[in-house]
């Protein structure tokens, strides 16, 4: 499996929580039309008194300890599971499923582990790559079955809970929604350690779920996302004169063309870089961070489009150009954050 795919998937969310909040939410909303009616009758197959919710206690686990281990032999999930392994031989990836086959549980290796998430809340042989808990997926099968799954959905949720019903019970409106998927519509609520993606199917009535542990990359997000008002205090006209000198210095001017690329594209690229430092130039007037920040995502779009029309000539020289260019111009304009976080990966297609 491809392992940026994965780390963007891993990356998603965050980022999108703060965009979601900034744009138009009628353009993302699943319609409502159906959201009050009846749920098709599900029969219950629970075999446990357990629920979902004991699963998340037990995220940032390892597979060893006698916590984890004794739920996962009394909800019948396999000890031993499917291994994926880097070119360093480290796991980074590792599935589990209980013989109903709709609990699903994914763990990382402690060596792999400890970089993305940081220190595991346990963890027997730091000199082993044990695996730790990073998701838990509940899949009814309902369509297929019409039979519930065998645990309880997590945080009080129910097979068929239309979205208003889930919203009701989680307490919060869903930060994204896409109704693009091939079984209906994914609807992601976020909270301080973990995210959830609940799966509505065509008819808007809920048919499993993903619970998915937080990793530091999105968590440093999460933390600039929820102080982003405070560094109104940063946005100071003085910082101007360091974004126009930005444009003087575009990383297109030391490019080498490779791949035949077009002179074209280059003066594209450039064209959208300096209209999105112009932007930012204004948004520093208007003393607002919010839209600094939400200016990232509109600048990798347009660079994703240049880039798939002139046959993918960015390659990793360019990307490092163009993400420390995105980098500095945002900390240039007075937003300050963490060293290394990439603010540009949920869209980057380059």
């Amino acid at each position: 499996m491809d392992e940026i795919f994965m780390k963007k998937i891993i990356l998603v969310f965050s980022f999108a929580v703060f965009l979601s909040s900034c744009s138009d939410s009628s353009t993302s909303q699943v319609n409502e039309e159906n959201d009050t009616v009846k749920a098709i009758a599900i029969k219950d197959n629970y075999t446990t008194d357990l629920t979902a919710d004991t699963l998340i206690k037990c995220m940032g686990y390892s597979i060893k300890s006698s916590r984890l281990q004794q739920l996962m032999k009394e909800l019948k999930i396999s000890l031993t599971p499917e291994l994926y392994k880097d070119n360093d031989s480290n796991v980074y990836r590792a599935s589990s499923e209980n013989s109903n086959e709709d609990i699903f549980l994914d763990f990382v290796g402690y060596n792999r582990y400890k970089f993305e998430f940081g220190i595991p809340s346990e963890v027997q042989n730091k000199n082993e790559d044990e695996l730790i808990l990073t998701e838990i997926s509940i899949d009814s099968r309902v369509e297929k079955t019409q039979k519930g799954p065998v645990i309880r959905f997590p945080l009080g949720l129910h097979i068929g809970d239309t979205k208003g019903e889930i919203i009701k019970k989680l307490g919060k409106e869903p930060k994204v929604v896409d109704s693009t998927m091939d079984y209906g519509h994914a609807l992601w609520f976020g909270f301080d350690e973990f995210k959830i993606l609940t799966a509505l199917n065509k008819k808007r009535e809920l048919i499993w779920t993903r619970v998915i542990l937080l990793n530091t990359e999105e968590k440093e997000m999460q933390i600039l996302l929820n102080t982003i008002d405070l560094q109104v205090k940063n946005i100071k006209e003085e910082n101007v004169s360091k974004l126009k000198k930005l444009k003087t210095e575009l990383p297109t001017k030391n490019w080498v063309m490779v791949n035949g690329a077009s002179p074209q594209g280059i003066k594209e690229i450039e064209a959208v870089l300096i209209n999105y430092i112009d932007n930012l130039i204004k948004l520093v007037y208007e003393k607002n961070p919010k839209k600094i920040l939400f200016s990232v995502k509109s600048i990798v779009m347009q660079l994703n489009a240049i880039n798939e029309k002139y046959d993918s000539f960015i390659e990793t020289s360019e990307r490092e150009d163009l993400c420390d260019l995105i980098e500095f111009s945002v900390k240039a304009a007075g937003i300050q954050f963490k060293e290394g976080l990439d603010l540009t990966l949920e869209w980057r297609e380059w």
